[in-house]
């Protein structure tokens, strides 16, 4: 047995002419972590009616679950007259990431699919016909006199205010506050009647369905413990109340997507073959940075073999990508947040555009 360390990606590879070592390997499954960010920048009309433009953000990374733990026995890897190969190979916190087969993975994705500016949102005006219930919403006259400061401290320009927070969503929180970056958080009392509250909300979907069925006949396969990740609807709201997030529950929300949860998925046994008495078995086997199987193929002597197809349930542009994507990303994200601001100050004076 051997180790060979290759950069972020360490290769373990058991090889033997009859028999392979007998050991048991044990790594850690996959979990999922979200890290969310939302710029908010505001500006005020002439009449002294903020409008809100919203950036929001969401960086999934995924890593090793310490709770979760998968295991291959090799002892059922030997057969007569063959030699028997089984390259494994890990990421650097020891998740399994594939077997015969590479892969590469950031651990890390950015969901950018809120950008969109389309998505700005504006207080509603509250006046004394309003139905809603405004207790501990700011007043019109809070709100006009935060505008009037703000026209004052930023003339023209609009101002900014970045939210984050770190969510677990395996966690049974309902809605989770995003708290104001510390560099902006005196502008954010000073202004706090324009700005609310931001939150973001998690419920997971259904338990997913495993995409290898293991049959009677494999009970004496060797096999290798995988987990499915569980899909899950991740929604970001405003609210112009500073601490009740959403106002309602079917408003205010700025954007919506689905994330794959390693540690809430569903943990299941892929089956390796026998080695072959004469000629070559193959195994090959690929998994995502979440744990979701991504490619399984078996196959004889010809080395042809039967791929079969993991359909990967559609993510709403949860994928890596790739480091190029990512430095153009930063860039793009700089001038995006002058067009976000330059959109802001169109929703509040239109003739200025």
């Amino acid at each position: 047995m051997k180790i060979v360390p290759t950069l972020a990606i360490c290769a373990l590879t058991v090889a033997g002419c009859a028999r392979t070592p007998h050991a048991t390997i044990s790594y850690p499954l996959a979990r999922t972590d979200l890290h969310l960010t939302v710029a908010r920048t505001v500006k005020c009309t002439k009449d002294n009616e903020p409008y809100v433009a919203d950036q929001p953000d969401v960086a999934v990374s995924y890593s090793a679950d310490p709770t979760a733990i998968g295991t291959l026995d090799t002892s059922k890897l030997d057969g007569a007259f063959t030699d028997t190969s089984l390259d494994l190979h890990f990421a650097a916190d020891q998740r399994l990431k594939s077997v015969n087969a590479t892969s590469t993975g950031q651990g890390e994705t950015i969901l950018r699919a809120a950008i969109s500016l389309a998505s700005s949102v504006f207080f509603p005006k509250l006046t004394s016909e309003s139905t809603a219930d405004t207790s501990g919403v700011p007043t019109p006259e809070q709100i006009k006199q935060a505008c009037i400061e703000l026209a004052m401290t930023f003339a023209d320009a609009g101002m900014t205010i970045s939210y984050s927070a770190d969510f677990d969503p395996s966690s049974e929180k309902a809605f989770i506050p995003l708290k104001v970056l510390p560099q902006d958080l005196a502008r954010s009392v000073q202004y706090s009647p324009l700005l609310g509250s931001v939150c973001a909300q998690f419920a997971a979907h259904k338990e997913p369905t495993i995409p290898v069925a293991i049959l009677a006949l494999a009970a004496n396969y060797a096999t290798l413990t995988a987990r499915q990740p569980r899909l899950g609807a991740l929604r970001i709201a405003v609210s112009p109340h500073p601490t009740v997030c959403p106002i309602a529950s079917d408003k205010g929300f700025i954007w919506g997507g689905t994330v794959p949860v390693g540690q809430l998925g569903t943990e299941y046994q892929i089956p390796i073959p026998h080695a072959a008495a004469f000629g070559t078995q193959s195994f090959d086997l690929v998994l995502d940075d979440s744990g979701a199987l991504t490619q399984l193929k078996y196959g004889k002597v010809t080395g042809a073999g039967q791929a079969i197809a993991v359909a990967q349930q559609a993510a709403d542009a949860v994928k890596p990508s790739t480091d190029t994507e990512r430095a153009a990303a930063i860039n793009a994200e700089i001038a995006l947040r002058k067009a976000q601001e330059h959109r802001a100050k169109c929703l509040a004076d239109p003739a200025a555009c």
